[in-house]
């Protein structure tokens, strides 16, 4: 059986290919990166916008005490 030699041109195809089938992964995995950081992002944002409705909550607190008569 005859084997066929490799070319030149043969291994530039292969190694664009295998270059191509990266390019394909990492993107894929960079779009899944953006889409879990957008979620992140948004989670964030959700937790600021929370705390910043409790932020008097120590100064209604110590209202309520005051009215039932607790002490510090």
């Amino acid at each position: 059986m005859a084997q066929k030699k490799t070319t030149l041109e043969d291994l530039a195809r292969m190694v664009q290919g295998g270059f191509a089938e990266v390019h394909d992964k990492m993107d894929r995995g960079f779009a899944e990166v953006n889409e879990e950081l957008t979620v992140i992002r948004t989670d964030i944002r959700n937790i600021k916008a929370t705390l910043e409705d409790w932020s008097d909550l120590p100064v209604r607190v110590g209202v309520l005490e005051r009215r039932v008569g607790v002490e510090k």
